[in-house]
């Protein structure tokens, strides 16, 4: 994703990120594996970043600033399904 403005008056930039995930499967007719792995490269990126106005006590008027929800970092997950046939069906 480009980087993009992160309000109305382009003030504020919302930074740009490149993830890349893999996905493998083998399947036969009675199972399957596979196996997942999101942000292959561990990337740091922020997947939500919304302007916010905020004032602490003691601050003279209220701050413009971007806050945000980080990315999912590196993450695997292997997948194992077996297929079965209910009694009776063809």
């Amino acid at each position: 994703m480009h980087s993009r403005p992160g309000n109305n008056t382009n003030s504020l930039i919302a930074e740009g990120y490149y993830i890349t995930d893999l996905k493998v499967n083998y399947s036969k007719k009675r199972y399957e594996i596979g196996l997942s792995i999101e942000n292959l490269f561990n990337t740091k990126w922020n997947e939500f970043e919304p302007e916010q106005v905020s004032q602490l006590r003691g601050e003279t008027s209220p701050v413009d600033q971007m806050s945000f929800t980080p990315g999912t970092p590196f993450f695997a997950k292997l997948r194992i399904a077996y297929f079965f046939r209910a009694w009776g069906l063809q």
